[in-house]
């Protein structure tokens, strides 16, 4: 998620604006579903039924994964709007 994202104008947040809905959008994803995990290549492979994006929804997303202690890191490399490579980086720590 964006770090720089603006609050919304308004409460409640569906009577925001549309160009404001749309900005939260934008450098966000969130989508769940079933996923698989195939240690020999180091991927996690989601498979999502609900998706923010609903073009994923389906579509095996390939992460590739790191588990050190109680670190879990998803990272994945896409292309963004201009054509430039982009690392996204999602990690977990487990909570005692």
């Amino acid at each position: 998620m964006r770090r720089d994202r603006k609050a919304l104008g308004t409460d409640p947040w569906a009577a925001a604006e549309s160009g404001e809905g749309a900005n939260l959008a934008n450098g966000y994803i969130a989508y769940c579903g079933a996923y698989a995990v195939d240690e020999e290549r180091g991927e996690v492979i989601h498979t999502p039924t609900v998706s923010l994006l609903p073009n994923l929804i389906n579509r095996n997303q390939h992460r590739s994964f790191t588990f050190e202690r109680d670190i879990l890191t998803l990272v994945t490399k896409q292309k963004d709007a201009s054509g430039s490579i982009v690392e996204s980086r999602l990690v977990w720590r487990r909570s005692h």
